[in-house]
């Protein structure tokens, strides 16, 4: 059965032409009261008969093609491609937009007794001549301050070792819990810790982290953040990405995937992100996710605290070793 287009371009032309001429009367009697209350009275009932008409004409259009095997989107596009329907009409339209993940961060607080705490223990650790220094083992680029590889097992940070292996538990049940398939429950542990102490002109090229397990997280956390690092208002005019604002200085940049200017315009979401440090602030990613450290200018020191963690998978109880199977 053929659609009737010619008919309903009449009906839509007749709301389009109708719509147009209550703007230009609106705009015609905005700067007067008086005879804006006078168009009312005389014209706004009849208005309001008009518009309810050529709403359900609209409406019984998008019917007749629904009932003759389009979905609605579908005849909502056609319409509007042929310029036979208005697009205000729609603004009550039923729409769903998808949104697809590309990953997750998760964010949390750290207590102010476990930095304190951590802090005590960097700082006795930092005095120390043997203490680990990773310098040649990182790619952060940390010439005035330095790269330390860190004792998890150390008692003093057995608060904060337990805490990020409970945030990587959450993560994997948070991520299985959004449609993702996870291969059976995992046992997460920390495979190393270690802390940046970065100042004035140190960075950290993009990179991301290796585990011994293929399923790997990281955490980070920012203990000591010199006071100028983050205080761009971010209603300002000049904060921005692409100027001299500096309201990036500093911060942590998530990487994943291919960013450019014109993104918006061509309606690619971003694919980076930016993140501003806090002290106490906790990070926990994917260890796959790449990411780089902003350079900061002035006094202070930016301080993090960072660990890899294993997933392992647990082997039940019951089930039988590779050995007892032979």
């Amino acid at each position: 059965m053929a659609i009737n287009l010619s008919f309903l371009g009449a009906v839509a032309g007749a709301a389009q032409g109708y719509s147009d001429r209550v703007d230009s009367l609106r705009d015609e009697l905005k700067d007067n009261k008086r005879k804006q209350r006078e168009w009312l009275a005389t014209y706004g009932n009849k208005a309001l008969d008009e518009s309810n008409k050529k709403q359900e004409t609209i409406t019984s259009a998008l019917d007749d093609l629904k009932a003759r095997g389009l979905k609605v989107p579908d005849a909502i596009q056609l319409l509007q491609k042929q310029k036979r329907i208005p697009r205000k009409a729609m603004q009550e339209q039923e729409v769903k937009t998808l949104v697809l993940p590309a990953l997750y961060i998760m964010e949390t607080t750290m207590p102010e007794s476990m930095i304190d705490s951590v802090n005590d223990y960097m700082d006795e650790y930092r005095e120390k001549e043997d203490r680990k220094s990773l310098r040649h083992n990182l790619v952060g680029q940390i010439n005035k301050g330095e790269q330390l590889l860190l004792d998890h097992t150390d008692e003093r940070l057995a608060e904060y070792t337990q805490f990020v292996c409970n945030l990587g538990a959450e993560y994997i049940n948070n991520f299985g819990s959004s449609g993702n398939r996870v291969s059976g429950p995992k046992q997460v542990e920390t495979d190393e810790t270690w802390s940046v102490h970065s100042y004035d002109g140190d960075y950290n090229p993009i990179h991301d982290h290796g585990t011994k397990t293929t399923m790997g997280i990281s955490t980070t956390a920012w203990t000591k953040v010199p006071k100028q690092i983050g205080t761009t208002n971010a209603s300002s005019p000049t904060y921005s990405l692409y100027n001299e604002s500096g309201h990036a200085d500093g911060c942590i940049v998530f990487q994943y995937g291919q960013t450019s200017a014109m993104d918006s315009e061509r309606l690619k979401p971003a694919q980076s992100i930016v993140m501003t440090p806090e002290v106490g602030k906790l990070l926990v990613f994917p260890s796959w996710l790449q990411h780089m450290v902003y350079p900061f200018k002035g006094k202070g020191e930016r301080r993090t605290i960072a660990s890899n963690l294993n997933c392992w998978d647990v082997v039940p109880e019951d089930k039988p070793t590779p050995e007892e199977v032979q």
